[in-house]
């Protein structure tokens, strides 16, 4: 028995030899681009599914970023992701950290003449109007108001406020990232890429989800410090309540154009998804031409 075992092992050995080979060769034949080994593949996934050509946004600059449970990082799709860019109002995702992570959100705090002089007229505040600072970031965040984020800026003082977000984009090593006010203006010394843009999207959504969960929300009511109903505060994002898409927060300039960041669930419970499209014409559609195109360039199971 012995005997004939060890007469067979070399047939066996041979089989297996044979299998591993022709597996491979199926593989890098319908993957011609693949070039990590079987073994490598399996844990990186999604796997590039190269039937899918090549993405070519209009956009200036995109990126898609998977962050899975274990909060490890891939990127699948970018352009440009290092270019020095204007962002407009995705500026605020800053000054929003910035005000959670240094504010009372219960603090009662008065609108300006100031901060009513900034561009835009997006919530129709009176000046000496009272609110909570949790009810003016709502303001910021999903209706994207420069008189709410310069109001808040103004509790600290603008100065220091925005000097605290270029000391915040430091830490979090955005090195290619400077405000020069809280609401995201045009300006030659504000700009930021799309690359970090992610790690602050990604820090946010680990060490301070209630922006995210704000920027979750089509509408909500606002209201004065004395419990007195404003307006209702309208979502500037047109592709909330897309299929998988949980959150996210738009931009739109004269020199920066259309910008929008997304935060989206992966299919197949892979983890989360940041897709973040800068100097767009049309940023949503830009953005549902990435979406699509994610979904289908990576076999996600």
């Amino acid at each position: 028995m012995i005997f004939a075992f060890l007469i067979s092992l070399p047939f066996w050995w041979g089989i297996n030899f044979l299998a591993k080979n022709l597996k491979d060769y199926f593989f890098f034949n319908f993957y011609p681009q693949a070039s990590l080994s079987i073994l490598e593949i399996k844990l990186q996934k999604p796997i590039r599914n190269f039937k899918i050509e090549n993405l070519n946004l209009g956009a200036k600059s995109a990126l898609a970023l998977l962050i899975d449970q274990n909060q490890n990082q891939k990127i699948l799709y970018q352009k440009n992701i290092d270019q020095k860019l204007p962002i407009a109002s995705l500026t605020k995702l800053m000054s929003a950290l910035i005000v959670i992570e240094n504010y009372d959100l219960l603090k009662i705090t008065k609108i300006s003449k100031k901060a009513l002089e900034q561009e835009e007229e997006i919530g129709k505040f009176r000046v000496g109007e009272e609110f909570l600072v949790f009810d003016l970031l709502h303001s910021m965040l999903i209706e994207s108001s420069n008189d709410a984020a310069f109001a808040l800026a103004e509790i600290m003082g603008v100065e220091e406020f925005v000097s605290k977000m270029n000391f915040e984009a430091k830490n979090l090593l955005m090195e290619d990232t400077h405000f020069s006010d809280p609401t995201g203006l045009d300006d030659e010394k504000s700009y930021s890429t799309a690359k970090d843009l992610a790690k602050l999207t990604s820090y946010l959504l680990k060490n301070n989800p209630l922006v995210f969960e704000i920027l979750s929300k089509k509408e909500y009511p606002l209201r004065l410090a004395d419990g007195s109903f404003h307006h209702q505060v309208l979502s500037t994002n047109q592709m909330l309540g897309s299929k998988r898409i949980t959150a996210g927060k738009t931009g739109w300039s004269e020199k920066a154009q259309g910008c929008l960041i997304l935060v989206a669930k992966a299919p197949a419970q892979q983890g989360t998804l940041i897709m973040i499209v800068l100097g767009a014409k049309d940023r949503f559609l830009e953005m549902r031409k990435l979406q699509n195109w994610l979904y289908q360039a990576y076999f996600w199971q």
